[in-house]
């Protein structure tokens, strides 16, 4: 019986170790998102954008472009 256990203890053991941990991702400090040629970069939709993916601060640096940062 207590080589029951033991086994059962060292597979309980062998799973935890082999399962991968799971790190949450992070996103670049920065990014440039092109804003296609159909649609300009505005301060509201720029800012939109960016919040969306996590960014907390947007601004347009042309008409095609907005960049977001932490």
């Amino acid at each position: 019986m207590m080589k029951l256990v033991v086994l059962a203890l060292c597979l309980f053991v062998a799973v935890a170790y082999a399962s991968p941990v799971f790190e949450e991702e992070t996103a670049p400090e920065s990014a440039r998102l092109p804003m296609g040629a159909e649609r300009a970069c505005t301060f509201s939709v720029c800012l939109s954008l960016c919040r969306a993916l996590g960014y907390p601060n947007g601004i347009c640096l042309d008409a095609n472009t907005c960049f977001c940062w932490r």
